[in-house]
């Protein structure tokens, strides 16, 4: 392959420097474009994560209580989210599913000509781990 182009470049028509600066172009206009969508991949992973702590201290506890809002305040501020949280249940008995979901709002800016509001949610479900009478 790289041959191939230094072939192309000892050549004197001159068309493979239009092709090359062409293709170079495209190329660093997707990897431009990958670096802006990246920030939503990362933001969904840490709703994946907040939803699957938030579903496994409900289900350790086994309600909707002190210990669930303050394992909430700790991650909202480790991971830099602030969600909404809907429960199913806010009681879980004895081997009894639930599920937790959160949702966010994230605005993607590319560049200074576009920007999109996106609707993030992630659900995570669990169960019950507490038996009450």
């Amino acid at each position: 392959m790289f041959k191939k182009i230094i072939k192309k470049l000892k050549e004197n028509k001159g068309e493979f420097y239009i092709d090359f600066s062409l293709s170079l172009f495209i190329i660093f206009i997707i990897i431009g474009f990958v670096l802006e969508l990246y920030p939503i991949y990362a933001k969904k992973n840490d709703l994946n994560t907040f939803a699957n702590e938030i579903a496994r201290t409900v289900g350790i506890y086994g309600q909707v209580g002190a210990e669930v809002e303050q394992r909430i305040e700790t991650l909202k501020k480790s991971l830099n989210v602030d969600p909404i949280i809907e429960y199913d249940k806010n009681k879980v008995n004895l081997d009894e599913e639930f599920t937790v979901t959160v949702s966010e709002a994230y605005t993607v800016d590319l560049g200074s000509f576009f920007t999109y509001k996106i609707n993030l949610k992630s659900k995570a479900s669990g169960i019950g781990e507490v038996y009450w009478k």
